[in-house]
Protein backbone atom coordinates (compact mmCIF):
# COMPACT_ATOMS: atom_id res chain seq x y z
CA UNK A 1 0.00 0.00 0.00
CA UNK A 2 1.71 3.68 -1.08
CA UNK A 3 0.74 6.51 1.31
CA UNK A 4 1.68 9.89 0.96
CA UNK A 5 0.99 12.96 3.46
CA UNK A 6 1.90 16.76 3.93
CA UNK A 7 0.19 16.26 7.02
CA UNK A 8 1.94 14.72 10.35
CA UNK A 9 -0.42 15.12 13.38
CA UNK A 10 -0.56 10.75 13.76
CA UNK A 11 1.96 9.41 11.44
CA UNK A 12 3.80 7.92 13.13
CA UNK A 13 1.82 5.76 15.43
CA UNK A 14 -0.24 4.72 12.68
CA UNK A 15 2.15 3.62 10.75
CA UNK A 16 3.32 1.78 13.43
CA UNK A 17 0.16 0.25 13.79
CA UNK A 18 -0.29 -0.63 10.30
CA UNK A 19 3.95 -2.14 10.07
CA UNK A 20 2.70 -4.47 12.83
CA UNK A 21 -0.64 -5.83 11.53
CA UNK A 22 -1.30 -9.18 10.95
CA UNK A 23 -1.67 -10.10 7.98
CA UNK A 24 1.25 -8.00 7.26
CA UNK A 25 0.82 -5.19 4.90
CA UNK A 26 3.29 -3.49 1.80
CA UNK A 27 4.10 -0.02 2.99
CA UNK A 28 5.39 2.88 1.04
CA UNK A 29 5.15 6.30 2.30
CA UNK A 30 6.28 9.54 0.82
CA UNK A 31 6.36 12.47 2.54
CA UNK A 32 5.40 15.15 0.06
CA UNK A 33 3.38 18.52 -0.49
CA UNK A 34 0.13 18.90 -1.34
CA UNK A 35 0.51 19.67 -5.27
CA UNK A 36 3.49 16.37 -4.98
CA UNK A 37 0.74 14.37 -3.19
CA UNK A 38 -1.90 15.38 -5.71
CA UNK A 39 0.50 14.40 -8.70
CA UNK A 40 1.45 11.00 -7.22
CA UNK A 41 -2.08 10.31 -6.85
CA UNK A 42 -3.23 10.51 -10.25
CA UNK A 43 -0.38 9.12 -11.92
CA UNK A 44 -1.76 6.15 -9.36
CA UNK A 45 2.38 5.85 -7.54
CA UNK A 46 -0.28 6.08 -4.37
CA UNK A 47 -3.56 4.57 -3.09
CA UNK A 48 -4.19 7.11 -0.42
CA UNK A 49 -2.57 10.83 0.37
CA UNK A 50 -3.48 12.68 3.54
CA UNK A 51 -3.22 16.72 2.83
CA UNK A 52 -4.02 19.74 4.59
CA UNK A 53 -5.60 22.07 1.53
CA UNK A 54 -7.46 21.10 -1.53
CA UNK A 55 -6.89 20.87 -5.02
CA UNK A 56 -9.81 20.00 -7.75
CA UNK A 57 -8.77 17.09 -9.95
CA UNK A 58 -10.87 15.52 -12.57
CA UNK A 59 -9.20 12.34 -11.86
CA UNK A 60 -9.32 12.16 -7.99
CA UNK A 61 -11.42 12.17 -5.31
CA UNK A 62 -11.22 14.32 -2.18
CA UNK A 63 -12.97 14.40 1.35
CA UNK A 64 -12.20 15.71 4.38
CA UNK A 65 -11.40 12.87 6.60
CA UNK A 66 -11.04 14.74 9.79
CA UNK A 67 -10.88 18.10 11.75
CA UNK A 68 -8.42 18.96 14.34
CA UNK A 69 -9.07 21.37 17.01
CA UNK A 70 -6.49 24.24 17.10
CA UNK A 71 -4.72 25.13 20.75
CA UNK A 72 -2.41 27.42 22.49
CA UNK A 73 0.66 26.54 23.14
CA UNK A 74 3.22 28.29 25.38
CA UNK A 75 6.12 27.65 27.55
CA UNK A 76 5.17 25.36 31.13
CA UNK A 77 5.81 28.74 33.95
CA UNK A 78 4.76 29.20 37.31
CA UNK A 79 1.42 30.40 37.41
CA UNK A 80 0.53 29.44 33.54
CA UNK A 81 -2.32 26.01 33.77
CA UNK A 82 -2.92 23.48 31.18
CA UNK A 83 -6.72 24.15 29.64
CA UNK A 84 -6.77 27.28 31.16
CA UNK A 85 -8.96 29.76 28.40
CA UNK A 86 -7.08 32.89 27.45
CA UNK A 87 -8.10 35.61 25.92
CA UNK A 88 -6.70 37.30 22.72
CA UNK A 89 -5.95 40.70 23.93
CA UNK A 90 -3.82 39.03 26.56
CA UNK A 91 -1.77 37.46 23.50
CA UNK A 92 0.69 40.25 22.08
CA UNK A 93 1.51 40.01 18.26
CA UNK A 94 5.38 40.92 18.20
CA UNK A 95 6.02 37.57 20.76
CA UNK A 96 4.18 35.23 18.29
CA UNK A 97 5.31 32.32 16.83
CA UNK A 98 3.18 32.00 13.36
CA UNK A 99 2.34 29.67 10.75
CA UNK A 100 -0.07 30.03 8.34
CA UNK A 101 -2.33 26.34 8.94
CA UNK A 102 -4.94 27.07 6.14
CA UNK A 103 -6.54 30.16 4.54
CA UNK A 104 -9.58 30.19 7.19
CA UNK A 105 -7.11 30.20 9.89
CA UNK A 106 -5.08 33.30 8.16
CA UNK A 107 -8.35 35.29 7.92
CA UNK A 108 -9.83 34.98 10.90
CA UNK A 109 -5.76 35.42 12.58
CA UNK A 110 -5.71 38.69 11.12
CA UNK A 111 -8.64 39.76 12.62
CA UNK A 112 -7.33 39.84 16.15
CA UNK A 113 -3.62 40.69 15.78
CA UNK A 114 -1.62 42.62 13.46
CA UNK A 115 -0.99 41.35 10.66
CA UNK A 116 2.07 43.41 9.55
CA UNK A 117 4.04 43.04 12.91
CA UNK A 118 7.53 43.55 12.18
CA UNK A 119 8.72 41.55 15.30
CA UNK A 120 6.81 38.52 14.95
CA UNK A 121 8.44 35.00 14.12
CA UNK A 122 6.75 33.19 10.84
CA UNK A 123 7.65 29.72 10.47
CA UNK A 124 6.27 27.14 7.23
CA UNK A 125 6.97 23.61 9.29
CA UNK A 126 6.28 23.35 12.65
CA UNK A 127 9.30 21.30 13.47
CA UNK A 128 10.60 24.87 13.77
CA UNK A 129 8.68 25.75 16.94
CA UNK A 130 10.75 24.30 19.29
CA UNK A 131 13.96 26.50 18.05
CA UNK A 132 11.61 29.87 18.36
CA UNK A 133 9.53 29.16 21.11
CA UNK A 134 12.12 29.84 23.96
CA UNK A 135 10.69 33.01 26.17
CA UNK A 136 7.90 32.51 28.26
CA UNK A 137 5.92 35.60 26.55
CA UNK A 138 6.11 33.82 23.17
CA UNK A 139 3.32 31.91 22.37
CA UNK A 140 1.63 30.12 19.34
CA UNK A 141 -1.52 28.42 17.51
CA UNK A 142 -1.05 24.53 16.69
CA UNK A 143 -3.01 21.81 15.73
CA UNK A 144 -4.15 20.06 19.00
CA UNK A 145 -1.66 16.71 17.54
CA UNK A 146 1.46 18.82 16.95
CA UNK A 147 0.35 20.47 20.43
CA UNK A 148 0.26 16.90 21.99
CA UNK A 149 3.86 16.29 20.52
CA UNK A 150 5.32 19.27 21.93
CA UNK A 151 4.08 18.43 25.18
CA UNK A 152 6.15 14.97 24.80
CA UNK A 153 9.67 16.65 23.54
CA UNK A 154 9.44 19.48 25.72
CA UNK A 155 8.28 21.86 28.54
CA UNK A 156 5.23 23.30 27.39
CA UNK A 157 1.41 24.09 28.10
CA UNK A 158 -1.62 23.98 26.46
CA UNK A 159 -4.62 25.89 26.81
CA UNK A 160 -7.58 27.65 25.28
CA UNK A 161 -8.15 30.42 23.33
CA UNK A 162 -11.56 33.05 23.92
CA UNK A 163 -12.91 33.17 20.37
CA UNK A 164 -13.12 30.30 18.40
CA UNK A 165 -10.05 29.48 16.04
CA UNK A 166 -10.88 27.68 12.45
CA UNK A 167 -9.99 23.64 12.61
CA UNK A 168 -7.09 22.54 10.10
CA UNK A 169 -8.77 19.87 8.11
CA UNK A 170 -7.05 17.31 6.58
CA UNK A 171 -8.40 15.86 3.52
CA UNK A 172 -8.31 12.16 2.27
CA UNK A 173 -7.15 11.77 -0.92
CA UNK A 174 -7.76 8.99 -3.38
CA UNK A 175 -7.40 7.92 -7.53
CA UNK A 176 -11.44 7.82 -9.30
CA UNK A 177 -10.76 3.77 -9.72
CA UNK A 178 -11.28 0.85 -7.56
CA UNK A 179 -9.86 -2.63 -7.81
CA UNK A 180 -9.34 -5.22 -5.18
CA UNK A 181 -5.98 -3.98 -4.24
CA UNK A 182 -6.64 -0.54 -4.15
CA UNK A 183 -9.05 -1.56 -1.76
CA UNK A 184 -7.86 -4.10 0.92
CA UNK A 185 -5.05 -1.70 2.50
CA UNK A 186 -8.63 0.46 3.31
CA UNK A 187 -10.01 -2.28 5.36
CA UNK A 188 -6.83 -1.77 7.58
CA UNK A 189 -5.37 1.69 6.84
CA UNK A 190 -8.84 4.04 7.63
CA UNK A 191 -10.33 2.32 10.52
CA UNK A 192 -6.68 2.47 12.59
CA UNK A 193 -6.01 6.49 11.43
CA UNK A 194 -9.75 6.89 13.18
CA UNK A 195 -9.25 4.55 16.11
CA UNK A 196 -5.93 6.58 16.62
CA UNK A 197 -7.58 9.90 16.29
CA UNK A 198 -10.47 9.19 18.71
CA UNK A 199 -8.47 7.88 21.13
CA UNK A 200 -5.95 10.76 21.54
CA UNK A 201 -9.16 12.88 21.30
CA UNK A 202 -7.47 15.14 18.97
CA UNK A 203 -10.81 15.98 16.73
CA UNK A 204 -12.79 18.88 16.81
Amino acid sequence: MGVTQKNRPFEFSVYRMLNQHTPPIRLQIRTQHTQEAFDSIERREMDVAFVVREIMSPSVTIKPFFSEKMVLLRLAVPGRQAGDTVEMGELAAEHEVFINWNREFQFRHDQWWDPLCPSRVHLDTAGLITTFLKDARQWTIVPASIGAHMMRIGDFVLQKLSAPVPPRICYKVTPNFSTRLYTIPFVFLIPICKIYLEYNDLTS
